[in-house]
């Protein structure tokens, strides 16, 4: 005996269609936007009649593909898709029909081949009709592909669905435009109101300031340099380090010194003895014309020996100048010492310089395109790289007449500005960071817009 498996009839089929139907509808008409309704219009749509794939167009535009979140609508496919809906709307026709050739409705020959590409079964096209508007105008429809047959009754379903979703996509429209509109009045009215507060904020007066880069440095310092020409042999204190007056600072090597010193006192010593001898002469009593002769080798031989004991008192002083000794009490300032050991000096180069513990200001470097009006005592905040959210204040000594190439090349100028008295600790010399200076009181929109302006003004010469 076989068992056979029990079919429903076709009583409980219409029911069950019936019910889906009633479902779909109330779903529709439960969406919350136009992109929840597409949504299920495309994907949902097949618990009531299978299908391979359903895209929903209105107005033009792609809305929904079945199976994709998101389709792009700029690809050739789907503006295919919106060229051949544009085609079937101009029809003007409100019944569901049957589409053999897709691409035969494009006008382009490019968009013809891709849907022919994806045409690949029967395809129907269900329009959506406004019927709140007036003679019937179409809004778009429902294209759906599937591999097998349309039956006229599964036409007739989708049919009676797409009026169900046309009335809930009506009512999305218009509740989305009366939204749109609330909206862009709104808008305009909050558009209005800041462009009025905008417009009273740029007449707020505001200090103009400009930022720098700057340093902390050495106030009035003493300039040490080297005694003569030659190479710095070693340093005797480190960077920063405090010396005492007459504390040594650095040694010059000596070995050119010394030899020259040597020489000297050789050429000196061959000197005298010729002077001791042609005195001699002199005194033995050189008769006839050779006393004349005698008498002018002395003089020339004296004025060489006074000349030789001149080199040798020179080189003898610049032997006392080997070792740089600190010209007062302070804190030796100068970079690397492996930047200085070994390296040829000019007579009067600096090597480092002596400040006064406690004796520091602010250097900024003002680029030339940043130069702002201000004078001296204005206010000068400098925020150190070591410690930012601990400002230096200060106010302006001086500035100078001419900019100047900064070591990274850009023409500056110098700004120096004294610390103010109330300062807790005063900072390292030699510590980097940025500084804000203060100038003269501007209105906000000039602040904002002075640099563009000035860009303005050297592009078109106004």
């Amino acid at each position: 005996m076989t068992y056979k498996e029990p079919l429903i009839d076709v009583a409980e089929r219409q029911v069950l269609g019936l019910s889906t139907l009633l479902q779909l509808g109330q779903e529709a008409r439960s969406a919350k936007d136009i992109q929840s309704l597409a949504f299920l219009v495309v994907n949902e749509s097949q618990r009531l009649v299978a299908y391979d794939q359903a895209i929903l167009v209105m107005d033009s535009k792609l809305l929904a593909v079945s199976g994709l979140a998101q389709p792009d609508r700029h690809s050739d496919l789907f503006r295919a898709f919106a060229s051949a809906v544009k085609t079937l709307v101009a029809q003007d026709t409100a019944d569901a029909q049957l589409v053999p050739d897709l691409g035969a409705l494009c006008q382009t020959d490019e968009h013809c081949q891709a849907l022919r590409s994806w045409q690949s079964g029967e395809l129907l096209w269900v329009p959506w009709v406004c019927a709140a508007r007036q003679e019937q105008q179409l809004l778009g429809g429902l294209l759906i592909q599937r591999s097998g047959y349309w039956a006229e009754h599964e036409q007739a379903l989708f049919v009676t669905l797409s009026e169900v979703y046309a009335h809930a996509y009506q009512g999305l429209s218009r509740a989305s435009s009366l939204l749109g509109w609330r909206r862009r009045l709104a808008s305009r009215w909050l558009g209005l109101t800041a462009a009025v507060l905008v417009f009273a904020v740029m007449f707020l007066p505001v200090p103009l300031t400009a930022l720098a880069p700057a340093e902390v440095a050495a106030r009035d310092p003493i300039l040490v340099s080297a005694p003569y020409d030659g190479v710095l042999a070693k340093f005797a204190v480190p960077p920063n380090a405090p010396v005492k007056k007459g504390d040594l600072l650095f040694t010059m090597d000596d070995t050119d010194v010394r030899n020259s010193t040597v020489i000297a006192a050789r050429a000196v010593a061959v000197a005298e003895a010729d002077y001791q001898r042609a005195l001699k002469q002199r005194l033995a009593g050189a008769a006839g014309p050779d006393v004349n002769q005698v008498k002018a080798q002395v003089a020339l031989l004296q004025e060489e020996v006074q000349r030789k004991r001149a080199e040798l008192q020179y080189n003898q002083e610049l032997m006392q100048r080997i070792q740089v000794r600190a010209p007062m009490d302070g804190i030796a300032i100068y970079s690397d010492p492996n930047d200085w050991v070994g390296k040829p000096l000019r007579i009067g180069e600096r090597v480092m310089q002596v400040a006064a513990t406690g004796n520091a200001e602010l250097l900024l470097h003002l680029a030339v395109g940043d130069a702002i009006t201000f004078a001296p005592g204005s206010r000068v905040v400098m925020f150190l790289n070591v410690s930012p959210l601990r400002p230096l204040e200060a106010t302006v000594r001086y500035t100078s007449f001419e900019a100047t190439p900064t070591p990274e090349g850009a023409l500056a100028y110098s700004v120096r500005a004294a610390l103010v008295d109330d300062v807790q600790a005063l900072p390292r010399i030699g510590l980097k960071g940025t500084a804000r200076i203060h100038g003269e009181q501007v209105s906000l929109f000039y602040y904002l817009f002075r640099k563009p302006i000035s860009a303005l003004r050297r592009t078109l010469g106004l």
